[in-house]
């Protein structure tokens, strides 16, 4: 069986995951979508639109915290480059570990497919990822009507985590 593990490295905990499964004899690739900061391990990436992903997600953080005008415009390559890297899980792995809270595209479509083909989700929260958006100071800039629709997205990710049984 092969797994993936990912989108969002937390902490050293998907590398550290990643390493410990291998070493009881699974298949297993850590796919994150953007460098850690801290640089916990090199992520070596299976295919090259997974690489692009990756270093459009590293880059659209770094111009984020900037302020950057590019922000947006590299998000949104980051983002449509989710969707081959999903149909390319979807093909490659059979189970799926996702840290943070956080899936492939980050979208209910993305879970129902994965009910559709039969495969095994585990979601690892690690601390302050059960945490409200309002209540997390990395979204302090944000005013009350984006808080709402962030606490509504949070929410909608449980629901749906839910229903997946």
């Amino acid at each position: 069986m092969r797994i993936f593990i990912g989108p969002t490295e937390v902490a050293g905990i998907g590398h550290g995951l990643t390493r410990g499964l291998r070493h009881l004899g699974f298949e297993v690739d850590g796919v994150f979508e953007s460098r850690h900061p801290f640089s916990y391990e090199a992520t070596q990436h299976t295919s090259i639109i997974a690489r692009w992903w990756c270093a459009t997600g590293g880059l659209a953080r770094n111009l984020r915290s900037s302020g950057s005008a590019l922000a947006w415009p590299v998000a949104a390559v980051h983002l449509f480059l989710a969707w081959p890297v999903l149909a390319l899980a979807l093909i490659r792995y059979k189970a799926f570990v996702f840290l943070s809270g956080n899936t492939i595209t980050n979208t209910r479509f993305e879970l129902f497919l994965m009910r559709l083909f039969g495969k095994r989700c585990i979601v690892l929260f690690v601390g302050s990822d059960a945490r409200p958006p309002y209540i997390n100071g990395a979204w302090a800039w944000s005013d009350v009507k984006t808080m709402k629709r962030l606490t509504q997205k949070f929410v909608d990710v449980f629901v749906a985590l839910k229903a997946l049984g």
